[in-house]
């Protein structure tokens, strides 16, 4: 319940923001005002952040999602250069 609850608040915050941003958008059909261009351009990459992690937490909502994962990495047969190849896969998943 507390997740649906959070995500319909995402959803409710996002509708106004972008009400807010069609407000803006008006107003700069009356009158050009660069403050109110900034305005503008900081709501909408400030939309474009919530939407996007919004779409994340959207996608990542599956059944096992929130399970921890259990990884081995082997080089296999390649030598020194697999070896370095493991290594730095194993470095880029630990960080």
């Amino acid at each position: 319940m507390k997740s649906i609850t959070e995500k319909l608040d995402n959803v409710n915050q996002l509708e106004k923001s972008l009400s807010e941003i069609d407000t803006v958008i008006e107003l700069l059909e009356l009158e050009e005002d660069s403050s109110l261009e900034k305005d503008l351009e900081n709501r909408l990459n400030e939309v474009e952040q919530k939407l996007e992690d919004f779409k994340i937490d959207t996608l990542l909502n599956g059944k096992y999602d929130s399970y921890n994962a259990i990884m081995t990495l082997h080089s296999g047969a390649g030598g020194t250069e697999a070896q370095d190849w493991t290594q730095m896969l194993f470095r880029m998943y630990t960080m």
